[in-house]
């Protein structure tokens, strides 16, 4: 052992693993100096198993190509407009998952069905107006959310929902993952969507 010692020693430069295993050894040989004291092999080996180094632990990452994806249905029927786009905006994201991450997309798909039966609270039916404009002077329209309702309903869910994603190459790279439909039917059946429950 002490040749051991020696020869480690003399290098210019030895390794950590070599000196760590030199320890317990040594601290062995200074309890056998000691009087009236003996320590059996046991002893030894579990000093020793305390003094390996142990692999340094690594923070997960997100991989996008390593994400599991799956796919949702949300029956709109009388579901408040608000809260379901929130929840919606919640898994598109994927902030339900333990592995999100928020320069990662890692959310799942959604297609929601009878979007023309969501329901609002208030007067928000006649007080709402949705504006656009394509630019040019005087070219400013107006639409209240009843007539939106009649007209386009899926547009009603889609611009509360978008609102609610990142407004960055990321958020619409998400946006993308939402499918609506005014009616019952929709086109995903051969994806096997499961029904989401809403919390609330």
């Amino acid at each position: 052992m002490i040749e051991k010692f020696d020869q480690a020693k003399s290098q210019s430069a030895f390794s950590s693993k070599i000196f760590l295993d030199i320890i317990p050894y040594m601290f062995y040989y200074y309890l056998e100096s000691l009087p009236r004291l003996r320590v059996n092999c046991n002893t030894v080996q579990k000093l020793h198993s305390l003094m390996e180094v142990q692999p340094m632990r690594t923070t997960f990452i997100t991989k996008p190509l390593e994400i599991e994806r799956k796919w949702y249905v949300v029956d709109a029927t009388d579901q408040n407009l608000g809260r379901l786009s929130a929840q919606v905006a919640h898994i598109l994201r994927g902030k339900h998952k333990p592995i999100f991450a928020p320069n990662v997309d890692a959310g799942d798909y959604i297609v929601i069905v009878n979007a023309d039966k969501i329901k609002v609270t208030g007067r928000k039916l006649d007080q709402k107006v949705y504006v656009r404009h394509s630019g040019h002077i005087g070219k400013r329209k107006e639409i209240k959310m009843r007539d939106m309702q009649n007209k386009k309903p899926e547009f009603i869910l889609t611009h509360a929902i978008k609102g609610m994603l990142p407004k960055n190459n990321l958020g619409r790279q998400m946006f993308t993952k939402l499918h609506v439909y005014a009616g019952p039917e929709h086109k995903h059946q051969a994806q096997q969507p499961e029904v989401l429950e809403l919390k609330y």
